[in-house]
Order: C-alpha cells, then sequence, then structure tokens
C-alpha cells in the first residue's frame, strides 16, 4: 500500500471510529435509535436481552475509548513526519487487529452458528461484520 493509499485508510478508519463514537455517545445520552426500547436495542446490537448494557455508565466510556482511537489515528496521520515516528504500525495492530479483526471474526461465528431468524444476525450479515472485516482489509 503507498503512502497516499495507507493515509485514505487511516483518515477512513478515524470517520468510522468517530462516527461510532456519536452513536455511542448518543446510546449514553439515553437515545434508543434503531430501536423502540432498551430490550429492543439490546437485541439489535448485542444479540442479547441486556438491556442495561446501555446504560450511560457503559456506553459513555465506549464512546470515549472510541473518541480517543479515532483521535489518535487522525494525529498521527496529521503530524506527518513526526507522526511516522511514533509506532502506528503498533497502533494500527492494536486498534484495528484486535478490535476490528475480533470483531469480525466474532459476526463470522454469529454467521455459522447464530440465529438466522434474529434481527441482530440479519444486521450482523449485512453491516456489522462486513464493515469490521473490509476496514481491516483497508
Amino acid at each position: 500500500m503507498n503512502e497516499q493509499n495507507s493515509a485514505r485508510a487511516v483518515t477512513l478508519v478515524a470517520e468510522v471510529l468517530a462516527a461510532d463514537g456519536l452513536l455511542h455517545a448518543y446510546w449514553a445520552a439515553s437515545g434508543l435509535s434503531p430501536a423502540q426500547d432498551r430490550e429492543t436495542l439490546a437485541r439489535l446490537v448485542l444479540n442479547a436481552d441486556r438491556p442495561s448494557s446501555f446504560r450511560p455508565a457503559i456506553v459513555g466510556p465506549l464512546a470515549g475509548i472510541l473518541f480517543l482511537a479515532s483521535t489518535t489515528l487522525a494525529r498521527v496521520r496529521r503530524l506527518g513526519r513526526l507522526g511516522r515516528l511514533m509506532p502506528c504500525p503498533l497502533l494500527q495492530l492494536g486498534m484495528l487487529a484486535v478490535g476490528l479483526l475480533l470483531r469480525g471474526a466474532h459476526g463470522v461465528w454469529i454467521a455459522l452458528w447464530g440465529d438466522p431468524g434474529s434481527t441482530f444476525y440479519k444486521l450482523n450479515l449485512a453491516a456489522y461484520t462486513p464493515a469490521c472485516l473490509l476496514l481491516w482489509l483497508r
């Protein structure tokens, strides 16, 4: 991957992480979309009956972690030569391989052994897993 494509990939991943951070911040502020209640939201996003997982004390820190990851990637990208002195491969390995690859692998597991009748199963196949794996491949 040449430097220009690498820069685009880092920028794309930083933007996706920021957008995901905004979504978690929305949930931390008691937003429910795309569901009508926390129970439905938990089934759509987590494939579990754990509405307490969307308490502000849980999704608020997750939003912060996502924003931190996004700004770290963006900062490394914007610092140019100095940013390249930072262990960018380690940052990418830590944030992408661990985060996106494991989530993608989990999604493959769900696709193979999940309940094909559940809404989560369909969302996982259509959006969650492809997004994680495509971003990891970038």
